[in-house]
């Protein structure tokens, strides 16, 4: 991963359109979670599937890893920007 290659919100969007077969793995691999924690992750988005917890998680844990938090809360700000341009 290469911040000078993806942009934030590059990155937030690849991660958060991750299908629910891959998500578990991918916060496991990418983030450092404790497991306990991907466990509850993944148990809440059982009982909430609509809310796309695990992915949102996931792009927020890999784009902060990748840009820090000001990419992180840039990557956040985009769609907003997207639709007040509209």
């Amino acid at each position: 991963l290469n911040r000078d290659k993806t942009s934030p919100f590059e990155l937030y969007q690849f991660f958060v359109r991750q299908q629910d077969d891959s998500v578990e793995r991918y916060l496991k691999l990418f983030t450092f979670l404790p497991l306990p924690e991907i466990d509850h992750i993944m148990q809440q988005h059982v009982k909430e599937p609509e809310k796309w917890g695990p992915q949102k998680r996931l792009a927020a844990e890999v784009t902060k890893l990748v840009h820090g938090q000001e990419g992180l809360d840039s990557a956040k700000r985009w769609p907003f920007r997207i639709i007040n341009i509209r």
